[in-house]
């Protein structure tokens, strides 16, 4: 099964449940690796079957697959 990296964003208006939001991409098989919550932002991975299904979420603004930065 492959992985792939994604950064996140929570809504505005779901920040105080960033830990709630946090629980329920982890129980789609996503690893967060890192979970900024004064800034609304998670980073981590997820099967490739499963990320679309990060952006059904409750709380989940955005949500994009991590971009190589050279």
């Amino acid at each position: 099964m492959s992985t792939v990296n994604f950064l996140l964003s929570v809504k505005p208006s779901h920040r105080s449940q960033q830990d709630d939001v946090r629980d329920d991409i982890q129980s789609l098989g996503a690893v967060v690796e890192q979970n900024l919550s004064s800034l609304g932002i998670m980073t981590g991975s997820v099967s490739k079957e499963n990320f679309e299904k990060l952006k059904a979420v409750s709380g989940v603004e955005h949500v994009e697959i991590e971009k190589e930065v050279r």
